[in-house]
């Protein structure tokens, strides 16, 4: 099927690949639209943001992976992430000294996230995809570390390391917990 004036308007340089597919849903498809408009304004919105403190994110995501093998560049390790069918993630925190921010869509609503940071540190979880559940995933519903899943795709380039796990502050406790119980609600709701 060729490309239609629509498609081919989304598909720019300066934005992450999109999914593998459009999503099933009308209501998928037009969050993947918005988006997708959006997404070249986020890294400007987010920064504004954050530089007027309205918004606060300091620091870094937890789940560490390890850091780059010694012989490893940085410029390496990020094309053998990019063949692996790894893009730019746009619609992301800036974490503390990030170098790049990478993602693996698995769908339209779930996403691996992969961080590497300027000292070589490598940092990664799964999570739901912003364009998906924007509010879940900005207070980390379903939010996991699979540490076996990028340490077996990375094994010959990341040296594996351990710290430990922090604990959440009682706000996104409680706020995480309602979020889970709407979308539970609103899931059994649609089917």
């Amino acid at each position: 099927m060729p490309p239609t004036w629509f498609t081919r308007y989304f598909k720019t340089k300066t934005m992450s690949r999109p999914h593998s597919s459009l999503p099933k849903t009308r209501r998928d498809r037009l969050k993947y639209f918005l988006w997708r408009t959006y997404a070249p304004a986020h890294p400007h919105v987010r920064n504004g943001l954050t530089a007027c403190k309205l918004i606060r994110h300091s620091g870094r995501q937890p789940f560490l992976l390890g850091h780059l093998a010694p012989r490893t560049s940085l410029e390496t390790f990020i094309k053998k992430v990019e063949a692996m069918g790894y893009h730019n993630h746009f619609l992301a925190w800036k974490d503390d000294d990030e170098v790049v921010s990478l993602r693996l869509s698995d769908g339209f609503t779930h996403q691996y996230h992969l961080r590497v940071f300027n000292d070589g540190e490598v940092r990664g979880h799964y999570e739901y995809a912003p364009e998906a559940y924007p509010i879940a995933h900005l207070v980390r519903v379903h939010f996991f570390d699979t540490r076996e899943f990028f340490l077996q795709q990375f094994q010959k380039y990341i040296i594996p390391a351990y710290e430990p796990i922090e604990e959440d502050r009682p706000f996104l406790v409680y706020t995480r917990a309602f979020i889970c119980f709407f979308y539970r609600r609103k899931h059994r709701r649609n089917k």
